[in-house]
């Protein structure tokens, strides 16, 4: 039963993980290819984005594992500090 759960798991943070990751790789290849023309700091303010949506998604992941791991109920966790997203001062 632990294996299939952890399968699962991992299916799932593989697939949760895959979008932002897709739109950093896209919000990356716009900015080069239009590098002419491109707000430089637009560009770097979504990249931002981009990589703080990934990091509330591991951390996320990282509580789940967390709970499952020590048992504990729902709504309740230790050690790992969920934030607001978006970058600090914008």
């Amino acid at each position: 039963m632990w294996a299939e759960r952890r399968r699962r798991f991992a299916g799932q943070a593989a697939h949760e993980l895959r979008t932002p990751l897709a739109a950093l790789r896209l919000e990356l290849e716009e900015a080069l290819i239009h590098r002419d023309t491109a707000d430089p700091f637009a560009a770097l303010t979504e990249m931002l984005r981009s990589v703080e949506r990934l990091e509330h998604t591991v951390i996320a992941l990282l509580w789940l594992l967390q709970r499952d791991a020590s048992g504990q109920p729902r709504g309740q966790h230790r050690g790992l500090e969920r934030r607001e997203p978006g970058p600090p001062g914008l």
